[in-house]
């Protein structure tokens, strides 16, 4: 069985997207496509690599970032206009109204999609995929969230941490799922010492050594594919953990 784990459409900071992309990640069931966030660059990467968008869109939203909804309005139309359907939009309850908003300022309308959230922050996307939203902090400015998306046939998960500065933010949620299959874990991780994300190689470990069966990638790179490969094989030669591309 392949791992639970996500194609890449992009795994760039805002900063760092003329080469790298947005970061965004999807996996494919028979009948179904799921995405994760959709910023700036994100809708013509899903053109150029011809996703099969005859199946149902489901589109998972962390915050309201440009680098993450950026180009979610033009998804949305393009599904409804050009596709002659509506996609699904994923999100935690408490960001819904803002991206409403944000969408509605853009000339995208409530009844080109549908958006789905629930109060407790967990909800089947069907009936195979559920999704849980963890709060964590990102920036002061608005809110954000990390996402476990756990794939019921299969009995296993997947851990995407969102834009985070900080681990501990979800250091409950990590100690929960230490004795379920967690196949893969996506971590943003930054070298340039960000404030707004997290940069610390103690707290990185620390997952490292909680989840040593599970496949670890860095998104969200802030510097070179090179300089992120170094550094893992400087400290983490003998892990399962490389940059997500």
């Amino acid at each position: 069985m392949e791992d639970f784990k996500l194609e890449m459409l992009g795994f760039g900071s805002a900063f760092n997207s003329v080469e790298y992309g947005n970061t965004s990640g999807y996996f494919e069931s028979e009948d179904s496509i799921y995405i994760i966030d959709c910023g700036s660059t994100v809708f013509n990467e899903i053109l150029r690599r011809k996703l099969d968008l005859s199946k149902t869109i489901n589109l998972i939203i962390t915050h309201t970032h440009t680098d993450h909804i950026g180009s979610v309005g033009t998804f949305v139309e393009y599904s409804y206009f050009a596709l002659g359907k509506k996609l699904n939009i994923y999100c935690a309850k408490e960001i819904e109204s803002s991206l409403i908003t944000i969408l509605l300022a853009s000339g995208v309308t409530d009844e080109m999609y549908n958006i789905h959230s629930h109060h407790n922050n967990t909800l089947d996307v069907d009936e195979n995929i559920n999704i849980t939203f963890y709060e964590v902090n990102h920036v002061d400015t608005l809110k954000a969230f990390a996402i476990v998306l756990d794939e019921k046939e299969n009995d296993r998960q997947l851990i995407y941490s969102g834009d985070i500065n900080n681990y501990d933010d979800l250091k409950e949620m990590f100690i929960s799922m230490i004795y379920k299959n967690v196949s893969s874990i996506y971590l943003d991780f930054s070298l340039n010492n960000s404030p707004v994300h997290e940069n610390s190689l103690e707290n990185l470990e620390q997952i490292i050594e909680l989840f040593e069966n599970s496949n670890i990638y860095l998104m969200h790179l802030d510097n070179t594919i090179e300089e992120y490969e170094w550094k893992l094989r400087k400290h983490y030669a003998d892990k399962k953990i490389k940059v997500a591309k």
